[in-house]
């Protein structure tokens, strides 16, 4: 399922993906990834707004938010969290380089 949710920062939507066969993972890049697809083909500004909370994790931009995590894998980030709260910190992601 989808969520939305309002960015009082930059005064926008952003979407966050809940994969469900798992604990609850919020933003799970490897359920975001290949429904991709079907994003961009019906609904590409959902896909942006998704991707815009794991790049802002991935990117260190997160003091904005009031927790300022530095995310300092090599790699991109798994997921943001268990589901409702996007907190996880990089030490704790699944390690999956690639």
């Amino acid at each position: 399922s989808i969520e939305k949710a309002w960015n009082p920062v930059l005064n926008e939507t952003w979407v966050f993906m809940k994969e469900i066969s798992s604990d609850g993972d919020v933003s799970t890049i490897d359920v975001v990834y290949p429904a991709a697809p079907f994003f961009i083909s019906q609904a590409p500004e959902t896909l942006r707004r998704m991707l815009l909370p794991v790049l802002a994790y991935g990117n260190n931009e997160t003091a904005a938010y009031g927790l300022d995590m530095k995310y300092n894998l090599s790699w991109a980030p798994h997921h943001l969290g268990t589901w409702p709260v996007c907190d996880l910190a990089p030490m704790d992601q699944e390690q999956m380089p690639v």
